[in-house]
C-alpha cells in the first residue's frame, strides 16, 4: 500500500523522527545536534529523540539544558545501560513521524542529510521501502591508516562494494542494497515496518544487532533497501589499531549470537572457511605475518594506496581476533 494513503489512516505530526542514541560522547552528541539544526529540511517536518544509553558524563545534564533552548523539535529519555539496539526501540516508542531516521551520536549530518532522506521515501512511497544513506570519516580527522584500511576494505561500512551495483534510478541516484547493508548510523524506515519489528534485546553488545533487524524486515515484511549516497554523514570517531582486538572479539561474539538467532542468515564462515581463517591467522601465522610484514614496512614506509603488506597484516589480525571472539 502507497505510505501516503496510509498516511492518511494515521496522525503524525512530524514526517520524519530522527532516533539518535548516545553513551558518554556528549561533546561529540553536542556537535552532531548543532548539526541537525542546521538541516535545509524545514524544523516542523521533523524531530530528533535522543536516548541518554547510561552515560555518566554529564550527558543528562547536557540534554535537559538542551531540550529546554527550544532549538529543536527535542525529546529525550535516560535508561539504563544496555546497548544501542535496546536505546532505539526505546526512542522507537516515543517517535512520531511516518518515517524513522536511525543514526548515532558520533554521526554529524550533512545539511541535506534529512532532506535526502526524505526525497528518497517520497519516489519510492510505498511503505516496504527502505533508505541506507551514505557514512564517511569526518574531514577534520587525522585519517591513518587503519582508518583507511577500515573504510576502503569493507571491514566496518562495505561502500566500495555498494558503488559498484548498477544504479536503478539514475536521476535520483540510487542503488539496490540488501539486509547485509543495513547501517544503524545512517539509515531511515518507514514507521509501519516497524509496528512488528524491532531491534533484538538479546543483543547487549556492540555488533550485528543492525543487519539481524535488517534481515527479518527484508525476510518477513518484504522490505527493499536502497543505497543513496546523497544522505551523507560525517563518523566522527578516531579510531586506532590498539582498538582492533576487543572490537573484533566483539565483533565474533555477536556474530555468534546472530547466527543463533538467525540461522539463515549465514553470517559465520561455514566449516570449510574456518578452517582456511584458521590457517590464515592462527598464532603462529598472526606472529609471522607481523614479522615479515613488519619489516617491509620499515624498508618502505607506508604511503597512499596502503601497501599490500600493511594490509594483509590488519586483514589476518581481524580475523585471528573475531574467530577468537566467535570461539569465546
Amino acid at each position: 500500500m502507497d505510505i501516503r494513503k496510509r498516511r492518511e489512516q494515521q496522525t503524525h505530526h512530524f514526517t520524519l523522527s530522527v532516533i539518535l542514541p548516545t553513551y558518554n560522547r556528549v561533546d561529540i552528541l553536542a556537535r552532531t545536534l548543532t548539526a541537525l539544526e542546521k538541516q535545509t529540511l524545514p524544523k516542523n517536518e521533523f524531530e530528533v529523540i535522543v536516548v541518554n544509553d547510561g552515560s555518566d558524563d554529564g550527558t543528562d545534564s547536557f540534554l535537559e539544558r538542551y531540550k529546554n533552548s527550544g532549538k529543536l523539535n527535542f525529546s529525550y529519555l535516560t535508561k539504563e545501560n544496555e546497548g544501542q539496539g535496546i536505546a532505539r526501540n526505546a526512542g522507537l516508542k516515543l517517535a512520531d513521524g511516518y518515517i524513522v531516521v536511525f543514526t548515532q551520536d558520533d554521526h554529524i549530518p550533512d545539511p541535506t542529510f534529512l532532506a535526502e532522506h526524505k526525497r528518497v521515501h517520497e519516489v519510492y512511497a510505498t511503505h516496504n521501502f527502505m533508505c541506507l544513506g551514505y557514512t564517511t570519516w569526518h574531514p577534520e580527522l587525522d585519517i591513518n591508516p587503519y582508518m583507511r584500511y577500515l573504510e576502503h576494505s569493507g571491514m566496518q561500512f562495505n561502500y566500495p562494494a555498494l558503488e559498484k551495483r548498477k544504479l536503478i534510478d539514475p536521476m535520483l541516484g540510487v542503488r539496490l542494497a540488501d539486509f547485509h547493508f543495513f547501517y544503524g548510523g545512517n539509515v531511515s524506515v518507514k514507521r509501519l515496518l516497524l509496528d512488528e519489528q524491532h531491534f533484538d534485546p538479546r543483543f547487549k553488545k556492540y555488533g550485528w544487532e543492525d543487519i539481524e533487524l535488517g534481515y527479518r524486515l527484508e525476510k518477513e515484511e518484504h522490505a527493499i533497501l536502497l543505497y543513496h549516497r546523497g544522505a551523507k554523514a560525517f563518523h566522527y570517531h578516531e579510531q586506532t589499531e590498539s582498538e582492533l582486538p576487543k572490537r573484533m572479539k566483539q565483533v565474533g561474539r555477536s556474530a555468534r549470537l546472530a547466527q543463533k538467532i538467525a540461522p539463515k542468515m549465514r553470517i559465520t564462515p561455514p566449516w570449510w572457511k574456518h578452517v582456511i581463517f584458521f590457517l590464515l591467522a592462527n598464532r603462529f601465522s598472526k606472529l609471522l605475518v607481523d614479522k615479515v610484514t613488519l619489516a617491509l614496512e620499515k624498508k618502505w614506509p607506508p604511503s597512499k594506496p596502503l601497501p599490500l603488506s600493511r594490509r594483509l597484516r590488519y586483514y589476518v589480525h581481524m580475523k585471528h581476533y573475531f574467530l577468537a571472539g566467535l570461539s569465546s
